[in-house]
This record gives C-alpha cells, sequence and structure tokens, in this order.
C-alpha cells in the first residue's frame, strides 16, 4: 500500500546542490516503536558560477574590444547555473572599486536560468579619458537568486597608448594573421591564462618535434614587441623559443607567468614563438603558453574595417519568414577602402556572402542591407553571425559579430490536478485544483483556465505572471457538488491565445464517489447451548455491503459491562465480499449465568450505521435432560486421535443423534444409534477429520448438549 503526500519537508537555505540528505521513517504501533526504515535523497538547488568576460566597444568605441581612455563601451560577464535545479528571478550588481572605470548601469536581471544553462549580461561603463594605460581597474560582481548568490572579483586594463595587443579573449588565433604550424598548431585555452580567460597554448608534441606560431609584420620605425610567457618542461632541454627572424630568447623548467620586451629594428620581420623538445624525456606540463602580446597600434591603423553594429533583425520575442539582414561597418583605419566584403551564416553550410564596392572614409561607416532575407519563423534559438572582409585587413578583432535571437513560443499546459484527491469519497463542495505549467520560453499572464462537468461550464483567468518553466497551483472559484453516488466526468483546459502547443492544454479526469458500507453480519462464536471455557474465541462474521473497496477496519467487542476490546482488520475487504473475523482476545465464559456480547465497527466513512452493530444474548447452564446429573457421561479422551468414547449411564433416552460440526458450524460428521441400553460406550470413528477445534452436539430428540473436542 502507497500513500502519497503525506510528509512536508522544509529545507534550509544553506542547502546545495546534490547533497545528500538522511531521513529515517518510524513505524510506531500501540505506542512502541517497532521498526525504522532509512533513505537517502540528493537535493537538486541552483549552483550560481562565472563564465567568461569581455568588452564591446564597436558602437561607441574604437571596436578593438578593450577599455580604452575615455571610452564608453559594454562590459559582458557569463553567467552559468552548474546546478541541477533552475534559478529564478536573478538580480546581478555591478561594481567599480576602482576609480578609472565608472559603472552607468549597475545592474542587470535574469527572469529564469535553467540547469546547466547559461546568459550574457552587459553593463554600460565609462574609462576616465586620464586613466593610465596599462592599469587595471577593479570590478566586482554580485548575482543573488535568493537565497543563494555568487561573488566575482576580477580586473579588466585599460589600453595603451599607441599599442596593439592581442590577449587572445576572442576564443581563436583569428583576430590577428597569426601563421600557424601545419603539423603541430598552436592552441587556445582557458586552463591558465595572464589575464582575462585565455591564453595561446603550443601544440601537443613529442620527442624531436616543434610546435610553433609565427606573426609577418612591417616595422616603419624602430619599436618594441612585448609579450607575457609561461613554461612547464624538461629544464635546459625543451625549451620555449622566441625569434626575431633569428633566435633571441629562450627558456625552460618550470617558470610561472614573466613579461618579456625586445627592441624590433625598422623592416618586414618574422616574430615566432616555438616550442622544441630534444630526444628523450618529458617533465612537468610538457607545455608553454603565451598571452597579452603588444605591437605599435601604428602598423595596424592603416587597412582595418568592422563590424560596428547589427541593425537588422532587431532582438525581439518572435520573428517572422521574411527578417532583413542589416549591419553597420566602419572604417577604423587610416587609409580609404573602396572595396571589401560582408556576409552572415546560420551554419558552415548556408553562407551569404556579398561584395561591397563603395568608397568608405577613414572613422566613417556604411550601412549594408543583404539581399538574402532571414527565415526565423519557427520557435528556437537562432546562432547568427555576421562578417567583414578586407584584403590586408591588419586588425581582425573587430571583423565578426555574433548574435543570439531567441524566438520565444508560448505553451502553456495543464499538469495535473491535485484537488479533489482520489478517494472515494467526497462531499457537496469539493474545490477543483489543478497545476498549470509554463512550458513555452516566453513570460504568460492572464491565462484562461477552464472547467467543464455534464453541462456546467466555469472559467478563470489567472492574472499572475508565469515565467518559463515555472508551475503554480490554481484553484477555481466555484466548487462542485459530489456528495451524490457516481461517476464525475470532468475536463479541465486552458485556452490561451498563441498558444503553439494544443497536445498538453487538455486533461481529462474522473472520479468515483464510491459507498462506504460495513456490517456486522453474525457471531460466529461462540454458539448457543454449548460448554464454555475461561479463554473462549469470540468470532464474527463482516460484510462489505458498500461499492468501495476498505481495510484497516476497526472491529469492537463488548461482553456485558467489561471494557470494550478494540481490534483492526489490516487487510482489503472488496464490495460483496465477507470474512470472519477471530478477536485475538479471548473471553472468560466460565461462570454459569446470562451472558450478553455485542459486536460493533465503527469505520470512519460509513454510510449506513444500522447494521454495523450485532447482538447476541445467552446463558450457560448444565443441561439434564440427556443425562441425571453432570457425571452421567464421559467424552474422552479430548483432544483425542481418530477414535473418540463417549460413555455414559442413566441415558433417559433409547435414540440418540450424534453430530460433529467444524467451526464455522459445517457439518463434518453425523450418525444416529437406536436401542440403547442405559449404560455402556459410544466409539465414534473421527480419523477422517483434519486437525483443529469441533463441536460434538448429541440429540435425543428433545434436547441437545454440546461440547468441544479437539482432534489433534
Amino acid at each position: 500500500t502507497s500513500v502519497s503526500n503525506v510528509f512536508e519537508v522544509v529545507l534550509p537555505d544553506s542547502i546545495t546542490d546534490q547533497e545528500n540528505l538522511v531521513f529515517t521513517i518510524g513505524i510506531i504501533e500501540n505506542l512502541k516503536l517497532i521498526r525504522n526504515e532509512y533513505f537517502q535523497l540528493k537535493v537538486a538547488a541552483p549552483d550560481l558560477q562565472f563564465g567568461r568576460s569581455g568588452v564591446g566597444d564597436r558602437e561607441t568605441g574604437n571596436g578593438n574590444s578593450r577599455l580604452d581612455q575615455g571610452e564608453v563601451a559594454k562590459l559582458w560577464i557569463e553567467i552559468i547555473n552548474q546546478g541541477n535545479s533552475e534559478a529564478k528571478g536573478i538580480t546581478a550588481l555591478l561594481t567599480s572599486t576602482d576609480t578609472l572605470v565608472q559603472v552607468l548601469n549597475d545592474s542587470a536581471y535574469v527572469p529564469v536560468l535553467s540547469a546547466f544553462g547559461t546568459q550574457i549580461i552587459h553593463f554600460d561603463v565609462q574609462v576616465d579619458s586620464m586613466a593610465p594605460p596599462d592599469s587595471a581597474n577593479h570590478f566586482e560582481l554580485t548575482v543573488i537568486s535568493e537565497p543563494y548568490s555568487s561573488q566575482l572579483n576580477f580586473y579588466k586594463t585599460i589600453g595603451f597608448y599607441g599599442q596593439v595587443y592581442d590577449d587572445f579573449e576572442s576564443g581563436s588565433l583569428e583576430s590577428f594573421n597569426w601563421i600557424m604550424d601545419a603539423n603541430h598548431p598552436w592552441e587556445i585555452t582557458d586552463e591558465g591564462s595572464y589575464q582575462g580567460n585565455f591564453s595561446a597554448r603550443s601544440g601537443a608534441i613529442t620527442h624531436n618535434q616543434i610546435s610553433s606560431l609565427s606573426y609577418e609584420i612591417n616595422y616603419t620605425e624602430q619599436d618594441t614587441i612585448s609579450f607575457y610567457y609561461k613554461v612547464s618542461s624538461e629544464a635546459n632541454y625543451d625549451f620555449l623559443n622566441f625569434y626575431i627572424d633569428t633566435l633571441t630568447a629562450r627558456w625552460s623548467g618550470e617558470k610561472s607567468w614573466a613579461y618579456a620586451e625586445y627592441t624590433v629594428q625598422p623592416g618586414t620581420h618574422s616574430l615566432k614563438w616555438t616550442y622544441s623538445k630534444d630526444g628523450n624525456t618529458s617533465s612537468y606540463e610538457d607545455k608553454t603558453w603565451i598571452d597579452f602580446v603588444k605591437f605599435p597600434a601604428y602598423l595596424f591603423e592603416t587597412n582595418n574595417i568592422g563590424l560596428q553594429e547589427i541593425l537588422s533583425p532587431v532582438l525581439n520575442s518572435t520573428y517572422t519568414v521574411s527578417e532583413i539582414a542589416k549591419i553597420k561597418i566602419r572604417n577604423f583605419g587610416s587609409d580609404t577602402v573602396y572595396s571589401f566584403t560582408a556576409g552572415y551564416f546560420l551554419d558552415q553550410d548556408s553562407i551569404v556572402l556579398d561584395t561591397i564596392y563603395y568608397e568608405l572614409l577613414p572613422d566613417s561607416s556604411y550601412v549594408h542591407i543583404f539581399e538574402d532575407i532571414l527565415d526565423m519563423s519557427q520557435p528556437g534559438l537562432y546562432d547568427i553571425t555576421f562578417f567583414s572582409g578586407l584584403d590586408y585587413d591588419s586588425d581582425r578583432r573587430n571583423d565578426t559579430i555574433k548574435a543570439k535571437y531567441h524566438h520565444l513560443y508560448t505553451d502553456i499546459g495543464i499538469m495535473q490536478v491535485t484537488e479533489p484527491e482520489e478517494n472515494n469519497q467526497y462531499s457537496s463542495s469539493e474545490e477543483l485544483s489543478i497545476i498549470i505549467v509554463n512550458y513555452g520560453s516566453s513570460i504568460c499572464s492572464e491565462i484562461p483556465v477552464h472547467y467543464a462537468y455534464k453541462d456546467k461550464h466555469i472559467k478563470d483567468t489567472i492574472l499572475t505572471e508565469l515565467l518559463p518553466g515555472e508551475k503554480l497551483i490554481h484553484t477555481f472559484s466555484q466548487s462542485i457538488d459530489m456528495e451524490a453516488k457516481g461517476d464525475y466526468g470532468f475536463t479541465f483546459f486552458t485556452s490561451l491565445s498563441g498558444d503553439m502547443h494544443k497536445d498538453n492544454d487538455t486533461l481529462q479526469i474522473k472520479f468515483q464517489n464510491l459507498i462506504t458500507d460495513l456490517g456486522v453480519m453474525e457471531i460466529m462464536n461462540p454458539l448457543p447451548d454449548t460448554n464454555y471455557t475461561s479463554s473462549e474465541p469470540i468470532s464474527v462474521k463482516i460484510m462489505n455491503l458498500g461499492s468501495a473497496l476498505v481495510s484497516n477496519i476497526p472491529i469492537v467487542y463488548v461482553l456485558n459491562e467489561n471494557e470494550p476490546v478494540y481490534e483492526s482488520f489490516e487487510l482489503y475487504l472488496a464490495a460483496g465480499d465477507s470474512m470472519i473475523y477471530n478477536f485475538s482476545t479471548k473471553a472468560d465464559l466460565s461462570e454459569f449465568g446470562e451472558y450478553s456480547l455485542i459486536s460493533y465497527t465503527n469505520y470512519p466513512f460509513d454510510a449506513l450505521s444500522s447494521n454495523d452493530t450485532i447482538h447476541l444474548s445467552f446463558q450457560y447452564t448444565f443441561s439434564e435432560n440427556l443425562f441425571s446429573n453432570k457425571d452421567d457421561f464421559l467424552v474422552y479422551p479430548n483432544p483425542f486421535r481418530d477414535i473418540l468414547y463417549v460413555n455414559f449411564k442413566n441415558l433417559k433416552s433409547l435414540m440418540l443423534r450424534v453430530s460433529v460440526l467444524d467451526i464455522t458450524g459445517r457439518l463434518s460428521f453425523r450418525k444416529d444409534f437406536t436401542n440403547l441400553d442405559n449404560t455402556g460406550d459410544l466409539n465414534l470413528d473421527l480419523s477422517h477429520l483434519g486437525k483443529g477445534l469441533y463441536l460434538l452436539k448429541l440429540d435425543d430428540g428433545k434436547k441437545i448438549i454440546t461440547m468441544k473436542i479437539y482432534h489433534q
């Protein structure tokens, strides 16, 4: 037997995701603990963490994805829910603990973040025009989803006068014209960096192999190249090498992040970083890293166009089959550009590419509308990458913008009926409650919900906003009379305009109001006109006269004015079935006299009380009709094995009927004896009887005497 919705557990605010909770259930009977059961459950809770962060300055800055003096930009941070439960109502607060950067809007809100989901939030910031270059501004981000919160402390570096750098925060090696090793290319990693989230790491190699990364650049005047490096290799044998055409410096062993800067003479040069291994032995991590590579800015100022912003599609909740793709391209360089390319793609197999012939002056912009249109009519997530292209583009960091468009969809459904519960017994005023779930991706409100029963139709409107993934219990404003016996079939449904999935809008359910009627039909034991003992079994016949399945039936007997004996029949009794219940508590009937025995049930849901009680009155006396006194007969042995002897004297009748009945009153043996003498023995062969208690009945046609016998 299973029982639902019995226990309610309140979890503390400090509970963490996947924490084990140990529960103990004690079973108590008659105020005594008879059993303990243990089980464990894992808690599902949000776990808010932080991912990447970056700078967006294409619309209001110079488009280099860095914080520069006097610039207004968007600072973005990735929030990750690593927990097994969704986080709701997330509030993010950003503060700048230094004076170099002012936070223009310090808060962001995320309605819901699903388990293992990510969300990027944005803050507008402004850099002080007098901020020193190469200085770091400290930020503190706090995210709260009651009762959970997390905090992130991080730094962003202010840009450099006259320098351009690649800190690999784009997550790729495509921002600059890096030349890759065809056999053992370097790669971007988020497993350690000088600052930010990413660095460049040497490729996986073995003995006598080399992994290289290089850059071809023309210095028009003497200047510098600088970078940060880290080494984890076999000391004095496996090296990180840096070349300015020829070997300039090398490092080996276990070295944490360090700074290197070298002078570069005018002319075209090959700047190259290699990791080389000798013929044997590998030590430590067997890798090398570089980060924050800084070049003179003027080398990148001539040919440089990039995307400034996406003008269309505009971020919205729904989209059409013919969305226009429109972007703004800016000339960030110092030379006029006469032809360039622009394109976009949803995936690599469907790239749209236009060639544009237009005189784009330095520091000016051009708006381009693509002829191809976007079909975004189906609900879902659209990841669109827009890009620009220019031969000999000196800075590719601003060539690409990735945009996420979420075509929201509306899907409200009915998950479950919570009231009335299925208990087979209902009242004249039953409340009807259902669980409504927002299965879609849009926030819904003013949700119409209905229930219909026969010709009755009730409509309510839920005014509460329901966030994506959220659910609520709604109790209808009108209850219903379910007191009469019978079937009650309900149809619950929603009718929200724009609902895109109708298969979960309707729920049909049937309830049965069954009649519970238990009756005590007969007292089976003790039998009247019987010899009784001090430990007499009490047995009654119980019948299920109703239509509901019942169990745990309380049953009582009261003998004379003694205390009632309360017991319970715990098995199930189906409609129309009956059973004989034997009380475990025996009755003392050894004294001669009058007895009054009452037995009844007091089932809490019994619909008819008139058949709950039965009464038996009887006397315990010694009969002298068959024998002159109680010593005139002897039944032996008792208990007996197969043969039972009845010895008598002074018999007043020449005819005697001997019967044997089982405990239920069924006849098991009968034999008539005639022409009997006043004295003698009767031998009764009862070997065919099963073992157990029986009733011996002696009948001379006038009176009957009975006694109990036991076959062993």
